[in-house]
């Protein structure tokens, strides 16, 4: 009875029960294999690591390839495991000389000491074909780094400049917004350091500057798509007490399919699960599919 009380409920996942009955780890339906590395350090997993800071199935993966603890959680900040049997394969060849470079370094990543490092390396594995890890010093790499948050500050001082001297925006600034789609608001408590949540949709080019010079991300190359009908970009944002408004995550729609495709929080890092519940709440209620890769 109370086998089946367990299987009723929401939080266990079919997985738990298959090893919870004596299924073996590298066997789980559905579910892609464990080696046997990452099987020894799934025994291991600290007592204290939650799935709100880490997949499991890739934190084992990390520690396989003797990363540390520190850096298998804040890589999940910015690499995410892909749904593809196949694009998974891909993305675990692509993320092992990553780790094995990153050994290197001696960040206090809990602190988020190494983000900008790990940012640009999300940026530059995902979007450069053919990129290296592998053959460039720490040192390149922290000068590539530099270079590509330079030019996003560039593109900042240079949204600034717009804001400051344009007067209305013209017909081919603007965009229609997304039809049948409402913003989101949630009022925080009188003892919350945040007075309300939003997320809102950017239906202008100074609106996209602004947000990628704020989140450090390339959001603004987004305003062909956006003026095409072909892209829906979202800010989630909140006012804090001292009356500013700060983005928090932005978020791509694909209007057509009326699936969000992307999430991104500063840097490219991606949401807590705390953001992401408020996310998820926002879909349902708009019935929108959510596919992130």
């Amino acid at each position: 009875e109370e086998f089946e009380r367990l299987q009723s409920a929401d939080n266990y996942s079919e997985a738990y029960f298959w090893l919870a009955t004596g299924g073996s780890l590298r066997k789980i339906p559905d579910h892609p294999p464990y080696s046997r590395r990452m099987a020894k350090e799934f025994l291991a997993l600290p007592a204290d690591l939650t799935t709100g800071d880490a997949d499991v199935y890739v934190y084992c993966f990390l520690r396989s390839l003797e990363a540390s603890h520190d850096l298998a959680v804040a890589l999940q900040r910015f690499f995410r495991r892909p749904e593809g049997v196949r694009e998974l394969a891909e993305w675990k060849k692509r993320l092992d000389p990553v780790v094995q470079k990153l050994g290197e370094v001696n960040y206090y990543w809990p602190s988020g000491q190494g983000d900008h490092l790990l940012g640009y390396l999300h940026h530059a594995v995902r979007d450069q074909f053919g990129f290296a890890v592998n053959i460039r010093p720490i040192e390149q790499l922290e000068q590539e780094a530099a270079a590509y948050y330079e030019r996003i500050a560039a593109r900042r001082a240079e949204a600034e400049r717009r804001n400051a001297v344009r007067n209305a925006a013209t017909a081919e600034d603007c965009w229609k917004p997304l039809a049948g789609v409402s913003p989101w608001q949630e009022e925080g408590d009188r003892f919350s350091p945040v007075r309300r949540w939003t997320i809102t949709e950017l239906t202008g080019r100074y609106q996209l500057e602004a947000e990628s010079a704020q989140m450090r991300h390339c959001v603004s190359t987004y305003l062909d798509k956006c003026r095409h009908g072909q892209a829906s970009i979202w800010s989630m944002r909140e006012l804090r007490q001292n009356g500013n408004w700060y983005s928090l995550v932005t978020i791509e729609i694909i209007p057509r399919q009326r699936c969000i495709v992307q999430v991104s929080a500063r840097l490219n890092a991606r949401p807590n699960s705390e953001l992401m519940e408020r996310i998820e709440k926002w879909a349902e209620r708009e019935k929108l599919h959510i596919d992130i890769w």
